[in-house]
């Protein structure tokens, strides 16, 4: 672009602001251009052309320079308050598809820069009309255009097969899920271990009994707390068959004590002894030790809400997609507390923490607690104690949790290995069209 003479985008063009309320616009037949990624409607239109529509604030504010998008729009459009639109003087100069991705592609070069302001930061149309642009002869900008949108046509086919394939592997990691906490992952473990009465390494109904045993123990020695018995489960609530050498239970029957909120004082911007986390650090199913906040308040070491290794935090309130979400805490003891927002539960021993965790994660424990979230607010629902005391639990011998939990692990290690495959695979897809204006612009 260096050899083509260069022109403002004031000689090229007219710049007009947009005069359409976004918030307050009618819907309609006609697109509405905003400074999202989408299109709105209106149901009267404003231009009747081809043109560039620049946002006229920043994407992000509080005083920080940035944009995220700059949109081409043809026909007849509606154009939001805190937009312009660039239309070319004379569609023999300039195509405004070629200055748009000129445009979009210097965005962070030619156009952010001239942002101004310390809280409310804005871009002025004079500073607009002040961009130089390279020009090259019109049938050259035509020929560009024809070709790159050939070329993302293809590129958008790719990721979109891509994401299809990322879709999949969701699914199956859910399938895999699912044959785990139903057995059928570990059939051929059972041929080979069969069934010994009494043992709880391979007899579930044993292994349930060890544990509700030392329950009572603990109980008796004042360690726990007497729970109020939970109800049976009837025919009617079991999903789905388990391998005869498994039983059903409930979690609260094999949880140390009730499962217990957490707690939520006031944060503070300064470092102190205490950390609290947030909801972040496990939305994604894992325990980020970076998703943390100080709260100056003393907590005393014997606190409930210190968190020790392997107990299982559940998110009581999130969003419908997020709710119930576990994650197994591997921190250090006493490192960190837990939010209100969260429920600690503790395996008694005996049980495989992995298994628990697996179960929790399924499409059936996670289906349940979407079903019985309740709340004011829609948005963050939430599942209660008595949710989580009462979700069923397929129990295999202690043996067998291990040996599903290795499995599990096995045929995880070969997914995530595929899905960053998929990954990479889409992120030079996403740089192709980088790649293309690279090398056409510079």
């Amino acid at each position: 672009m260096k050899k083509y003479p260069k022109k403002t985008i004031g000689e090229l063009c007219d710049i007009q602001k947009g005069e359409t309320g976004i918030v307050s616009a009618i819907p309609g037949e006609y697109p509405l251009v905003t400074t999202g990624k989408e299109r709105k409607t209106s149901a009267t239109y404003q231009f009747d052309t081809k043109a560039v529509c620049i946002p006229l604030v920043s994407s992000s504010g509080h005083g920080k320079k940035s944009l995220n998008y700059v949109h081409y729009q043809e026909g007849k459009f509606a154009l939001g308050t805190i937009l312009a639109a660039i239309i070319p003087k004379n569609n023999t100069d300039i195509s405004a598809a070629f200055l748009h991705q000129y445009l979009l592609f210097y965005k962070n070069i030619k156009i952010v820069p001239l942002m101004r302001g310390a809280a409310n930061v804005s871009l002025a149309v004079k500073d607009i009309a002040k961009i130089e642009v390279p020009i090259p002869p019109i049938n050259e900008q035509k020929d560009f255009i024809f070709l790159f949108n050939k070329l993302k046509k293809f590129n958008d086919l790719l990721i979109q097969e891509f994401d299809s394939q990322e879709k999949y592997i969701s699914q199956l990691k859910q399938a895999i899920l699912q044959e785990a906490i139903a057995g059928q992952l570990t059939a051929e473990w059972r041929d080979r271990n069969p069934m010994q009465q009494g043992n709880p390494d391979t007899d579930a109904a044993a292994l349930l009994a060890k544990i509700k045993a030392e329950k009572q123990q603990l109980i008796a020695n004042g360690k726990l707390r007497k729970e109020k018995p939970l109800p049976k489960i009837s025919p009617d609530e079991v999903p789905f068959c388990v391998p005869d050498n498994w039983v059903w239970c409930r979690l609260g029957e094999i949880i140390k004590e009730n499962p217990r909120n957490g707690y939520s004082p006031k944060a503070v911007s300064y470092p102190t002894s205490v950390k609290t986390l947030k909801l972040g650090a496990t939305t994604w199913g894992k325990f980020n030790p970076d998703e943390y906040k100080y709260i100056d308040e003393e907590i005393p070491s014997d606190s409930i809400f210190w968190l020790k290794k392997n107990d299982i935090l559940i998110q009581r309130s999130n969003s419908l997609d997020y709710v119930g979400v576990s994650a197994i805490y591997d921190g250090e003891d006493n490192q960190f507390i837990y939010p209100d927002l969260m429920i600690k539960v503790q395996m008694m021993q005996y049980l495989s923490i992995k298994f628990s965790y697996l179960l929790l994660s399924s499409s059936m424990t996670r289906k349940y607690f979407r079903n019985l979230a309740k709340g004011a607010q829609k948005s963050m629902p939430k599942i209660t104690q008595g949710v989580v005391l009462n979700t069923l639990f397929p129990l295999p011998p202690l043996a067998e949790q291990k040996a599903i939990v290795e499995e599990v692990d096995y045929l995880m290690k070969i997914i995530d290995q595929l899905e960053e495959q998929i990954k990479h695979r889409k992120k030079l897809a996403e740089e192709l069209m980088q790649t293309v204006l690279r090398e056409a612009f510079e």
